[in-house]
């Protein structure tokens, strides 16, 4: 008996060792990560290079309607295709790591001027895409703004909120209580910020930012609700400037009078942008001695 008893305990032990920790998948500040992998830093002049690179989500939102570009400069390098779109899932408890997919780059170098023995070039890969964003915060519910009750189970305070497996992120929800009559209408200032390294514009400009030179907006849609009932959000859209601090106002369209008592809930924010993430591969042309036009 005391042998299947000890049999048991190790068949547990190593079944245990084999289980997975469980980790929170809405963190982070990154969305679409593009990469080369194991590139050239250089070529022979009128060589042709192929070039192998990454696109990784690692943020929670998919993307279903990305585009990638290579941007080269067309007077040293020629490349056949340039863009093509992409899908990719995000990271999720059933895929931890989030979608990747391959890809191939081929450029040719088309000559040097004469004057030139070797000439540096930058290639970028940039990835434009629609994100979202979707942030969950406990706040506080207080209909007694006189304090009459000294044993609430919260109060209202301004809360600090880190990454959110996205770009784009909310920062810190301030909540007010607003009087009326014997209820309050509660409000949420919320704060948004640009966290990631990459550049904030319109979801519905996502696609044609990979191919325009135009200046675009950073506009970001914001949605809000509180136990599953809509806020009326103002503004509902904001533009996002680097290194700045966006805020909106949210506000219930009901009342919470002071027979529901104070209470902990949760707000629910979505952010819908779109966002361009880029990764600079420098390579150094180089000519052969002898070598004066390429055929």
């Amino acid at each position: 008996m005391k042998k299947l008893a000890l049999i048991f305990l190790l068949i547990c032990a190593c079944g245990q060792q084999g289980v997975p920790m469980p980790q929170d998948i809405a963190t982070g500040t990154i969305a679409v990560e593009p990469s080369f992998v194991n590139p050239p830093s250089s070529i022979i002049m009128c060589q042709q290079a192929n070039i192998l690179a990454r696109l990784s989500n690692k943020g929670t939102s998919d993307v279903t309607r990305g585009v990638y570009t290579f941007i080269v400069e067309d007077q040293v390098l020629y490349a056949p295709k340039k863009s093509d779109t992409f899908q990719l899932e995000g990271k999720s408890k059933f895929n931890p790591q989030g979608g990747i997919q391959q890809l191939q780059f081929s450029v040719k170098n088309t000559g040097l001027p004469p004057q030139l023995e070797s000439y540096s070039t930058p290639i970028i890969l940039q990835a434009c895409y629609p994100y979202e964003t979707f942030s969950t915060t406990t706040v506080c519910i207080d209909p007694d703004v006189q304090n009459t009750n000294p044993n609430k189970v919260c109060r209202p305070s301004t809360v600090s909120v880190g990454g959110q497996g996205a770009p784009v992120a909310v920062t810190r929800v301030e909540p007010i209580m607003e009087p009326i009559q014997d209820s309050v209408t509660p409000s949420f200032i919320i704060s948004i910020a640009n966290l990631g390294n990459g550049k904030v514009i319109s979801s519905n400009d996502a696609q044609a930012a990979c191919t325009t030179k135009q200046p675009l907006k950073g506009t970001v849609q914001v949605m809000a609700d509180l136990q599953a009932e809509p806020l009326i959000c103002q503004p509902e859209a904001i533009t996002l400037e680097s290194g700045k601090e966006a805020k909106v106002k949210c506000t219930a369209q009901g009342y919470s009078g002071k027979e529901q008592g104070t209470y902990q809930t949760l707000l629910s924010v979505t952010l819908n942008y779109g966002y361009v993430t880029n990764t600079i591969l420098p390579i150094t042309i180089t000519k052969i001695p002898g070598q004066e036009e390429c055929t």
